[in-house]
C-alpha cells in the first residue's frame, strides 16, 4: 500500500507539473493576442465567445467582455461544410480574411480566429511601394543634379571672376548638361510607368560616345579609359543612369588622387565593360545588392539594387567583386553581343 501511496504522489506530481507547463501555454496565447493589431478571438466548442483582444472590441464597437459566451453568429461568423470560417456579410467577406487554428484546453477543443483587414493590408503595401518609387528617383535624379550642379558652378565662378575661358570650353559644358537633363528627363518618364516595368527602347550605343558624355559629368577626376569601342544595345537614358551610378560608387570609394580605370572588351559573343577604382576592398558581399542597406553613412542602398535590376533587364549581368589585377573593387557588366 505504501508503495502505492508513493507511486500515486509522483503521478499526482507529474500530471500538475504538465498541467503546469500547460496553463503556461495556454496564457502565453492570451499574452500574445493582446499585443496583436489584428482582431483575434477564441471560441470554444460551442462556438461561443471566451476571449477576445482590444481590436476585437474596437471591431464590434463595444467592449468584447460584455458579449462573453454570446455565440459566433452574434458576430457575423459561421462555420461552412469545409470546417472553415467566414463571414455571412459580402461585405465584411471582401474586406477582411480569416486566419484560424485550433488549440485543446483539458478535454475541449478551441477555435482561434485573427481577422486581417485586407483593404489596410493593400493600403501598406501601396504606400510602401510609393516610398520606394521616391527613394529610387530621388536617388538616381540627385546623382545626376550633383555633377550638373557642379559644372554650372564652375561656369557661374569663371563668369564672375573674369578668367578668360574659351567658347568652345563653355559649349562643351552647356552640351554636357543639356544632354544629361534630357537623359534624365527619358529617365524619370520611363520609370514613371513603374506599373508596366520599365519600357526599354534599345538602339545602338557606341561605347566611346557613351563614356565621352558620362565622363564630362566629372572634371574633377582621372579616368583611364582601355580597350577598343564596341557598340552596345541598349536603352540610352537608362543605361548611361546605370554608368553614372557605378563611376560615381567608384568615385568615392577610390583612394585620393587615384585614375579611375574603364576597359571594354568583347569576348566569345559576350561585351564587357569593366569599371575599377584603387581603394578599399569590400568586406562583405552578401549584402551589396540588398535594396536599402548601405555601408556609406548617407546612402541608401539603391543605386546597386537599380543598377543590377537594368542590366538583367537588358539580359545581361552586373557583379561587384575584389579587383585582380589593381588593389581595389571593380563592378563588371556583361552583356550580349547581339
Amino acid at each position: 500500500m505504501a508503495s502505492i501511496y508513493d507511486e500515486l504522489n509522483r503521478l499526482s506530481f507529474s500530471i500538475q507539473d504538465k498541467k503546469d507547463v500547460y496553463d503556461q501555454n495556454i496564457f502565453l496565447i492570451y499574452r500574445l493576442m493582446e499585443q496583436l493589431n489584428e482582431p483575434v478571438i477564441v471560441l470554444n466548442h460551442n462556438h461561443c465567445l471566451i476571449h477576445a483582444n482590444i481590436p476585437f472590441s474596437r471591431f464590434i464597437g463595444k467592449p468584447w467582455k460584455t458579449l462573453r459566451m454570446a455565440g459566433s453568429d452574434k458576430f457575423g461568423l459561421v462555420m461552412d461544410e469545409q470546417g472553415e470560417w467566414q463571414f455571412q456579410d459580402k461585405k465584411k467577406k471582401s474586406r477582411w480574411q480569416l486566419r484560424q487554428s485550433q488549440f485543446q484546453e483539458s478535454h475541449d477543443f478551441y477555435h482561434l480566429i485573427i481577422l486581417i483587414d485586407i483593404e489596410k493590408e493593400i493600403r501598406q503595401t501601396q504606400r510602401h511601394s510609393w516610398q520606394q518609387i521616391i527613394r529610387v528617383l530621388s536617388h538616381e535624379i540627385r546623382n545626376s543634379l550633383t555633377p550638373i550642379a557642379s559644372l554650372s558652378e564652375a561656369m557661374l565662378e569663371d563668369c564672375q571672376s573674369g578668367a578668360e575661358v574659351s567658347s568652345q570650353a563653355y559649349a562643351q559644358a552647356l552640351e554636357t548638361i543639356h544632354n544629361r537633363s534630357k537623359s534624365l528627363s527619358e529617365f524619370v518618364s520611363k520609370y514613371a510607368e513603374l506599373g508596366k516595368s520599365i519600357n526599354l527602347r534599345k538602339s545602338v550605343l557606341n561605347t566611346q560616345d557613351l563614356f565621352d558624355s558620362v565622363l564630362k559629368l566629372f572634371p574633377s577626376y582621372r579616368f583611364q579609359v582601355l580597350g577598343e569601342a564596341i557598340q552596345l544595345q541598349v536603352d540610352k537614358s537608362a543605361f548611361e543612369q546605370v554608368i553614372i551610378n557605378l563611376i560615381k560608387n567608384a568615385v568615392e570609394a577610390a583612394f585620393e588622387n587615384t585614375a579611375i580605370q574603364i576597359e571594354v572588351r568583347n569576348t566569345r559573343g559576350v561585351n564587357y565593360i569593366f569599371i575599377r577604382n584603387v581603394g578599399h576592398k569590400i568586406v562583405n558581399e552578401d549584402n551589396l545588392f540588398v535594396p536599402y542597406y548601405s555601408t556609406k553613412e548617407d546612402g541608401q542602398g539603391i543605386g546597386l539594387f537599380f543598377c543590377r535590376d537594368i542590366v538583367e533587364k537588358h539580359e545581361g549581368r552586373l557583379t561587384l567583386q575584389n579587383s585582380q589585377s589593381i588593389e581595389g573593387v571593380e563592378a563588371i557588366i556583361e552583356l550580349p553581343a547581339n
